[in-house]
């Protein structure tokens, strides 16, 4: 088989991987490489090794959704290649989850804090006081949601940074891109700020969803500075862009409803998301020349973070609207490659760059001796054909192989037939 270890430049032919006790034990030339005696072989020939992907920007469940939900998003992630995610929406529920996962396939994750909100974090002192019970309680990153006052902020940063516990999340439209830029973000998600920082000096403006009220007043002559500020930072961003692109979309709730991928989701879960759609369409009033402008103003800040060495990291955003775990990765990968990323970077972000974030590096995100065994086998080069990504011909994860053949069993138990697929 091929590999792409993403661990080095190019795609290797001819290679043999060995893996032993749910690690890469030997990497060499197929016929250099030695196999112990009673190892279970897996023929690659003519397919493509690579990482197993990540996602950065996940929702285990929505609001409300309870375990089930979040158990079914699990049970997706590695059908569709995905090994490992960090969870940005914690419920009570997920933990316990997550702790009772033995003998499951499901996929590694590291888990965000319960959001800082306006309404959770009302004062510095509940900042200060919930950052520490976090800590305690063992997550790995606070998560940060709109609506904190500055002097709030302030503390909440001040907290995490001396207990070691990294911001990530939004930026509060009290602090500012600025600000949040020298508060400790690990990373800032959905380009969140990156909007109304194009706006001129002493400029009043609503921002609305995610920049999208300010497309008409932001001043793209600043954006090289805004870049070499996040540049300057080390923060790392997270775009979600297929997810931002998905809400101004013009397409209605019921066109969005019948994608193929909608047979995973659940239909009140399904149904509510129409409804969102739909309202979202009438309240903001989108027409489809804005949808344009803000959907090109997003890619070109993705690429030109991207030229400026900007790490970015691959985010779904799932289960959020229309969005379901796993299946929406590859259209991931195609925004940033339309967006100016060539497909080896693209796939950096979904592996490299989820691993590092994670700080889990030497865990997962290349195919290297030592690392973890979460592995993908394609049919074909994603360097030439991204789609190959979409369907693997086999997933590895922690050792245990899943081929075609029981992925697809596994999908189709996870259908719900009353959604009309």
């Amino acid at each position: 088989m091929s590999l792409l270890s993403m661990a080095e430049e190019g795609v290797r032919t001819h290679q043999t991987v060995v893996v032993s006790n749910g690690r890469i034990m030997r990497i060499g030339p197929a016929s250099q490489t030695p196999i112990p005696p009673g190892t279970t072989r897996i023929d690659g020939r003519g397919k493509v090794l690579m990482p197993g992907l990540g996602d950065a920007h996940a929702h285990l469940s929505t609001v409300g959704g309870g375990p089930a939900l979040a158990g079914r998003a699990l049970d997706l992630y590695p059908l569709f290649g995905v090994t490992t995610i960090r969870s940005m929406y914690t419920e009570p529920h997920h933990r316990p989850l997550l702790a009772n996962a033995a003998g499951r396939v499901w996929p590694r994750v590291v888990v965000a804090s319960p959001a800082f909100t306006g309404q959770s974090t009302p004062t510095p002192q509940a900042a200060r006081d919930s950052v520490r019970k976090y800590k305690a309680e063992g997550f790995a990153f606070t998560k940060v949601l709109p609506g904190l006052s500055r002097p709030t902020f302030d503390t909440l940063a001040a907290e995490s940074k001396a207990l070691g516990m990294p911001l990530a999340g939004h930026v509060p439209a009290a602090v500012g891109l600025e600000q949040a830029l020298q508060s400790g973000f690990v990373s800032i998600e959905h380009l969140d700020g990156l909007m109304e920082a194009l706006l001129p000096p002493g400029t009043q403006a609503q921002p609305g969803f995610f920049g999208l009220g300010l497309i008409d007043r932001v001043d793209e002559g600043r954006l090289a500075e805004v870049v070499r500020q996040v540049k300057a930072s080390g923060v790392v961003v997270v775009p979600t862009e297929m997810a931002m692109e998905r809400y101004v979309s013009t397409d209605s709730g019921t066109a969005l409803a019948r994608r193929p991928e909608m047979r995973y989701v659940p239909m009140p879960l399904l149904q509510a998301w129409i409804g969102q759609k739909d309202n979202f369409a009438r309240g903001v009033g989108v027409t489809a020349a804005r949808a344009a402008r803000y959907r090109a103003l997003r890619r070109r800040f993705i690429r030109e973070l991207h030229a400026a060495g900007v790490p970015i990291a691959l985010g779904s955003d799932a289960f959020n609207l229309f969005d379901v775990p796993g299946a929406s990765i590859v259209e991931e990968l195609t925004a940033f490659v339309d967006a100016g990323m060539t497909p080896r970077a693209a796939i950096r972000s979904a592996t490299v760059e989820v691993a590092r974030l994670m700080n889990i590096p030497h865990v997962t995100g290349t195919v290297s001796v030592g690392a973890v065994a979460d592995l993908v086998l394609l049919e074909g080069d994603p360097l030439l054909d991204l789609r190959q990504v979409a369907h693997p011909a086999g997933v590895m994860l922690n050792g245990r192989w899943l081929d075609r053949a029981e992925m697809d069993r596994r999908l189709r138990a996870l259908e719900v037939p009353s959604t009309g697929h």
